[in-house]
């Protein structure tokens, strides 16, 4: 079983094969809605499609012609379609999340989507059983999003790219970063105040963690 799962959602476009340089042979697929088109054009293998189809333009595919079928969600609903994705990733039992073409675009999608990402890391709150953590990260060609819950991080040096560490939950304690210009130990990180806003690399790799709470980090191209 592929143990990495790609959800392509339906923001901006971006360049999907960006974190895959080998292909997509050993990662399943999920498109969502528009993300199906992005796919096509990008000559992407699609495993799974799900969505309302309220924003893809071209014709939804006979389910047969997908591996892991088709499915047609109602535009009234309480997940969106990403979500719809996450649940059955981890119902599935993939231990890796990835999520592309999910920004620009409007604010409260890009929002609403890294709170997916949460979920997913969460394991939809409880609902899903996992053997170990889920790994889960968001990227498109300006970013790179990485969640973590009570654990560390290790991160190679990107050139030309900042270095956010935020707090998600209302507290996260016990924040260590080392690696970074700016160095702390055992600090107390909340979601009220920015304080790990734009710190900058200092080595090769970074470390990061968390005691007890969730981690937002991001990584963003300089000058954008």
């Amino acid at each position: 079983m592929r143990k990495e799962c790609l959800l392509v959602a339906g923001g901006k476009e971006n360049k999907i094969g960006f974190k895959f340089p080998d292909g997509f042979e050993n990662v399943f697929v999920v498109a969502c809605d528009k993300g199906y088109e992005y796919c096509v054009k990008q000559n992407v293998p699609v495993d799974f499609l799900c969505g309302d189809f309220d924003s893809c333009e071209l014709e939804i595919p006979e389910s047969k012609t997908i591996p892991g079928g088709v499915e047609i969600l109602p535009t009234h609903k309480d997940d969106t379609d990403l979500i719809y994705a996450v649940r059955y990733a981890l119902k599935n039992g993939f231990q890796k999340i990835v999520i592309t073409c999910a920004g620009g675009g409007r604010f409260d999608h890009f929002l609403s989507n890294i709170q997916a990402m949460v979920f997913a890391k969460t394991c939809g709150n409880g609902e899903y059983e996992a053997k170990s953590k889920v790994e889960v990260c968001l990227y498109d060609d300006e970013n790179e999003i990485y969640i973590i819950q009570d654990e560390s991080i290790e991160l190679q040096k990107q050139e030309n790219r900042s270095l956010s560490v935020l707090s998600f939950s209302d507290r996260s304690e016990g924040v260590t970063i080392k690696g970074a210009e700016y160095e702390v130990s055992d600090v107390t990180l909340t979601n009220r105040f920015p304080l790990g806003q734009s710190n900058e690399w200092k080595d090769s790799c970074c470390r990061i963690s968390v005691k007890n709470g969730i981690l937002l980090i991001i990584m963003s191209k300089a000058g954008l």
